[in-house]
């Protein structure tokens, strides 16, 4: 589906406009069963974002086995595409680069009780990176900026690293 300038507006002078949205999804059920077969899920928003997904939900989503994929995020465009308000409390903010996003999760969905315990029977691994990027304030600035935070979570054990380069800094 394509969805040519698509809009967003709330009473309290929030507004979004884009030029187009493109949504592609392919994939098979069984009701009876509640198994879904994700072969594909796209989501386009040509020149600031793509993010797709593929896997498998089984008993109504009881287990899942899940790929998350966000290749590129033009910061600098989604950041132009922002809402006045938003920009305006942000105190003449600019920011430039590109984010991207993986994120794998298998496993069952937590009860209530793992929650409380935080005992997920899961697995998950996640990548978020930032590359060449640049953030300016009034009084702030940086640039050729690249981040990268992995996450992966197994048998009750979590880790997290995290990786920030800065060419340049200023004040």
């Amino acid at each position: 589906a394509k969805i040519l300038s698509p809009s967003y507006k709330t009473d309290k002078d929030f507004f979004i406009a884009l030029e187009e949205v493109q949504l592609k999804a392919k994939s098979r059920q069984n009701l009876k069963k509640g198994d879904v077969v994700i072969e594909t899920v796209q989501l386009s928003l040509p020149s600031l974002l793509e993010i797709g997904a593929q896997g498998n939900l089984n008993d109504w989503g009881k287990s899942f086995d899940l790929k998350v994929r966000m290749p590129k995020a033009d910061l600098g465009s989604i950041w132009q595409k922002a809402p006045e308000s938003v920009k305006t409390q942000a105190q003449n903010l600019t920011v430039q680069g590109i984010a991207s996003l993986n994120i794998e999760a298998k496993g069952n969905a937590p009860t209530p009780s793992d929650l409380k315990k935080f005992n997920l029977p899961l697995q998950l691994s996640g990548r978020f990176g930032i590359q060449n990027a640049t953030v300016s304030l009034p009084k702030l600035s940086t640039k050729n900026l690249n981040a990268s935070t992995r996450i992966n979570y197994k048998n009750k054990q979590g880790q997290v690293a995290i990786k920030v380069e800065i060419d340049e800094f200023t004040n």
